[in-house]
């Protein structure tokens, strides 16, 4: 409910104020797991990626109203634990939670608010920790997996840190796998099992092709 609370693009159709926990639990993910549960499935396993967008819009988008609304009761922390709660109960379902990407909860700041946030609400989970097999990062978002060629976030190019530049939004972190190393230790240290997975989307980081850089460019544009 609530769904992606500061996009115009993807409000989603369930509103808490019109009943929407109860019906993301009864015609949302009762219907998943109605299907992912079947037992002519049993010999596959099933990744499912936990509700891309919302948690984090808890960390950086609490001042828009819809999140909010989304911060409270029926809002994303009931709604993904609730998912959780569900999926876990079948073994052959694994389930990542979305953690955004390093352009988002790259900053210092929001890394540490949101190991907080969303560590505490899957560790309140009935299964705890063990309701999920690790966190997805980079979802239909352009980080590239790793930057061979640039490894300084605070390198200075026309007189500013690299990390300045519209594209990283000041992030601690130039390249996906980076983020999610640290994102992954951090959760270990909270009490998650050193097994954690990690999902990142390639789908639009656009690094490969004929045009893939070959070496670090000598622009002084930034």
């Amino acid at each position: 409910p609530n769904r992606d609370c500061a996009a115009l693009a993807s409000n989603g159709e369930l509103r808490i104020s019109e009943g929407g926990f109860e019906r993301y639990q009864n015609e949302y993910i009762a219907g998943i797991t109605e299907i992912v549960g079947d037992s002519k499935y049993s010999g596959i396993r099933i990744v499912a990626v936990i509700e891309v967008d919302s948690l984090p819009n808890l960390v950086t988008n609490i001042d828009e109203a819809d999140c909010q609304e989304a911060a409270g009761a029926g809002g994303y922390v009931d709604g993904i634990q609730h998912a959780l709660n569900e999926l876990s109960k079948i073994p052959n379902v694994y389930s990542y939670v979305d953690i955004a990407h390093s352009g988002w909860l790259g900053w210092s700041d929001n890394f540490s608010e949101a190991v907080t946030l969303i560590g505490d609400a899957i560790l309140a989970t009935d299964n705890g920790a063990n309701s999920i097999a690790g966190f997805a990062s980079n979802s239909a978002n352009y980080t590239p997996v790793t930057e061979p060629y640039m490894q300084d976030p605070n390198l200075q190019v026309g007189g500013n840190p690299i990390r300045s530049s519209d594209f990283y939004e000041w992030t601690q972190y130039l390249e996906e796998l980076q983020f999610v190393q640290a994102w992954r230790q951090a959760m270990i240290d909270k009490g998650f099992p050193s097994t954690l997975g990690m999902l990142i989307d390639t789908g639009r980081n656009g690094w490969g092709g004929a045009n893939r850089p070959s070496g670090a460019s000598s622009s002084t544009d930034l």
